[in-house]
């Protein structure tokens, strides 16, 4: 599996995980195990802390993941672009440029 894989898979189980923290005093409190947990209030928001804090990571971590993912299409895109040299200036140019952006010198007429 590539890398980019498995932190998205890492990302999916942080958030559930998230969830099950978040959710794990209302599911002691459904089963009727609550008579054994002392002070259910206290419980219940170290909980929900420690799956906000959970989530606000598992969301940090796919953002991360989707911005690189951008900036890596990016990158292939200019790879793939083409360029040209500018008969006046002689700097690179992408091949589709009507006019270059240095020297301001026509390189193809505009088609009508």
């Amino acid at each position: 599996m590539s890398s980019k894989r498995i932190s998205k898979l890492l990302s999916l189980f942080i958030a559930w995980n998230a969830v099950g923290w978040i959710l794990s005093t209302y599911i002691i409190e459904i089963a009727g195990i609550r008579a054994e947990v002392d002070n259910i209030l206290i419980l219940r928001y170290k909980t929900t802390i420690l799956g906000l804090a959970l989530l606000i990571v598992a969301v940090s971590l796919y953002l991360v993941l989707k911005v690189m993912k951008q900036r890596e299409a990016e990158r292939n895109i200019l790879r793939t672009r083409t360029f040209i040299r500018c008969p006046i200036c002689g700097r690179r140019i992408p091949a589709d440029t009507v006019m270059c952006p240095y020297c301001l010198s026509i390189i193809k007429e505009e088609i009508k």
